[in-house]
């Protein structure tokens, strides 16, 4: 073998061994992919104290866990989502420079039920509209960056139905956050797909559910196969199952603005 070709060889080795060592930064870099409800459960745990565990059937971080500021630092970073000042220990107390991270992040964000809401969620600009109405939806969308958090109980699949049929609405779409839903299973088995819920964007929008009450397994959305396009619009995030007497806390209605301000 030549010298030229010893040559060649050893630039093609440098080369892939360049490669190779920016791939692995990179993901080290990136660390694991974020989990939604993994951090709506740390940040519930963590406002409720320690050594509670709201949530049943959805994803606890870890057995054992119990809530405390540096037990959830191996769950998840707050200041990674919310801001520099916003660790464990800031988030767990609700102190201001939390209250004004999410302040900041949902600045352009509306939140909006249709019916009364069964959680208060904390530092959302919130309307209550009395029926599903796409003409009253439009009418908040007062500026190009304004984005809706749409949000509903009984009135769920009014909702995702108006979704369906409404392509320009699901564009200014932050998220959709259904609590103790009332579902159509065959209506969604049929019409809840990635083609129909589609956005101009190649993006894909969180559906929220957080499931309470005895029929809690009845109110899971169904995450949709991917379509031959490849083209993913629906981020189904099923935040678990929390007692019903629960909804009224403060700590609950806190823990879904967190999630809201960091799903950015």
């Amino acid at each position: 073998m030549t010298d030229s070709f010893l040559l060649v060889d050893a630039v093609l080795w440098s080369v892939a061994a360049g490669l190779l060592a920016v791939v692995v930064w990179l993901t080290r870099a990136a660390g694991p992919p974020w989990d939604p409800a993994s951090f709506f459960a740390a940040v519930l745990a963590a406002l409720s104290g320690p050594g509670n565990l709201p949530l049943t059937g959805g994803p606890v971080p870890a057995e054992g866990f119990e809530g405390t500021p540096a037990q959830l630092e191996a769950v998840d970073d707050p200041r990674l989502r919310l801001g520099a000042d916003c660790g464990w220990t800031e988030v767990a107390g609700w102190n201001d420079a939390t209250r004004s991270a999410v302040a900041r992040r949902v600045e352009n964000v509306r939140l909006v039920w249709f019916e009364p809401p069964p959680v208060m969620v904390d530092g959302l600009e919130t309307t209550v509209l009395d029926a599903v109405d796409l003409e009253a939806l439009d009418r908040l969308l007062t500026r190009a960056d304004t984005r809706l958090i749409l949000a509903a109980h009984a009135r769920a699949d009014a909702v995702l139905r108006l979704l369906h049929d409404a392509h320009g609405l699901r564009d200014r779409l932050r998220a959709v956050l259904l609590v103790a839903p009332t579902l159509d299973a065959e209506w969604l088995a049929t019409h809840f797909t990635h083609a129909a819920f589609d956005t101009e964007l190649n993006r894909q929008v969180p559906y929220l559910t957080l499931r309470a009450g005895p029929d809690a397994d009845a109110q899971r959305l169904p995450d949709p196969p991917t379509p031959p396009t490849g083209r993913r619009a629906i981020q189904v995030v099923d935040l678990g199952v929390l007692p019903a007497d629960r909804l009224g806390d403060a700590s609950v209605g806190r823990a879904l603005a967190a999630l809201c301000a960091a799903l950015g």
